[in-house]
């Protein structure tokens, strides 16, 4: 069957579904009202940088976890049907890429309600425009992660508790091992060692970079270890590389996990 064909037919297969979805419209709606609620306070001459800044917390919060648990019901809606599609001569990497692209189309316009409300207030588009762009880009991550997750388990409700841990521990887990990593003689001796457990994770880098670009952090760059510099210097880089890293790896596990199921 044709490539491009079969591409086509899982990606708006995925956006019918969606369209069908409580769900979809559930985080869709907290998406735009989150955008609403920081422009309730008083204008201000730094106005952009506060809205950018609360705007912030739900592109760690709210988009990561929406797109994870749509990742996870996306693999899991089609648990009745694999032995259909198992026994069709479609390509596991082709149907995983498709259902993949319709969901990051989803959180496509979930990151954009979040910040359209602040671009009719009239807050700057160039900071808007990086807020989009990267929780776009961490919103892929978790997408492919629940898809992922989706396609490792039968279990419905175990796929889900699996994904909400899974979001937990890159929210919260990363930043808890490193504090405590940091108070380890040993650790404190490198390091690089607890910079990088900041550098692997996506919600680190985006929360990083996001507060770097708004200037909230009183911090000498040049006091920081080598690889601290680096990251501080090539900040959209990394991000970048990392976030594709991240989303390779987890479709390349759908795509193993599908092809496992045909033995």
């Amino acid at each position: 069957m044709n490539t491009f064909r079969v591409f086509r037919v899982f990606f708006f297969r995925e956006l019918h579904a969606a369209v069908l979805s409580r769900l979809v419209y559930v985080f869709c709606g907290m998406a735009l009202l989150a955008g609403w609620v920081p422009l309730l306070g008083e204008a201000g001459p730094d106005r952009t940088e506060i809205v950018v800044y609360a705007l912030l917390q739900a592109s760690l919060f709210l988009i990561p976890l929406f797109a994870i648990l749509t990742g996870v019901g996306s693999a899991q809606n089609e648990q009745e049907e694999e032995p259909l599609l198992m026994s069709q001569p479609i390509g596991r990497g082709v149907r995983v890429l498709g259902k993949f692209a319709a969901l990051w189309g989803l959180i496509a316009v979930a990151a954009g309600l979040l910040v359209f409300p602040a671009i009719l207030s009239g807050c700057r588009i160039g900071a808007l425009g990086f807020l989009w762009f990267h929780t776009f880009a961490v919103g892929g991550v978790f997408a492919a992660l629940g898809l992922a997750v989706g396609f490792s388990s039968s279990d419905r409700v175990k796929a889900h508790m699996i994904g909400l841990c899974a979001w937990l521990v890159l929210l919260a887990g990363f930043n808890l091992l490193a504090l405590a990593a940091a108070h380890v003689a040993e650790v404190q001796r490198w390091p690089q060692l607890w910079l990088g457990l900041l550098m692997v994770n996506p919600l680190d880098a985006l929360r990083i970079s996001a507060m770097f670009t708004l200037d909230r952090i009183p911090f000498d760059v040049a006091s920081a270890p080598p690889l601290g510099q680096w990251w501080l210097g090539h900040l959209s880089l990394w991000f970048v590389l990392l976030c594709s890293a991240w989303i390779a790896a987890a479709l390349a596990w759908s795509r193993a996990r599908l092809e496992r199921l045909e033995f």
